[in-house]
């Protein structure tokens, strides 16, 4: 599967393209959280969550984005800065206003979004950075559920998503 802002698809191994999704974040605008996704639907979401996951923070000095540091968080008997981003309209991810958490080494260790497409709000755990290329990466990540009134995480219970890189490649381009 192939995924674009603008458009999904399903790409075979003779190079055919097989099933297209145009506009793949309003084929999402009537679905509530039971809603069954597509393959493409699926891909859209996969696509652009590992690309942001995998450019932050560098994508944050791209044009349009804009930031801003709030008050520090205590978490974990640790103060953590936090960096509130706001996306610009065009770029994919799951809403338009995240707030990264980062410790005093600068490692990310806590996202907050709501998922638009799933219509929740989540929190998203950092763990286990390792330098690849000369780049620290969280390679365990764990996406729950956050009560968005009282920012109360719902970490000791099921996991959304968990997230386990076994390597990464950084390629200078």
């Amino acid at each position: 599967m192939v995924f674009t802002p603008q458009k999904t698809w399903i790409e075979r191994g003779d190079g055919s393209i097989g099933a297209v999704l145009d506009n793949p974040r309003a084929s999402f605008a009537d679905h509530v959280r039971s809603t069954q996704w597509t393959e493409l639907q699926l891909a859209y979401f996969v696509g652009y969550a590992m690309h942001n996951y995998m450019t932050t923070p560098f994508c944050f000095t791209w044009p349009g984005f804009k930031t801003r540091e709030l008050d520090e968080h205590r978490e974990r008997g640790e103060l953590w800065r936090v960096l509130e981003v706001t996306f610009p309209d065009d770029f994919a991810t799951h809403s338009k206003v995240h707030k990264y958490y980062f410790d005093d080494r600068f490692m990310l260790q806590r996202i907050d979004y709501t998922a638009d497409v799933l219509k929740g709000t989540a929190v998203h755990y950092c763990f286990d950075h390792k330098e690849f290329g000369g780049i620290a990466v969280p390679t365990l990540r764990r996406i729950s559920r956050r009560d968005p009134e009282t920012n109360r995480t719902m970490i000791s219970g099921p996991s959304s998503f968990f997230l386990d890189y076994v390597d990464v490649s950084i390629l200078d381009q």
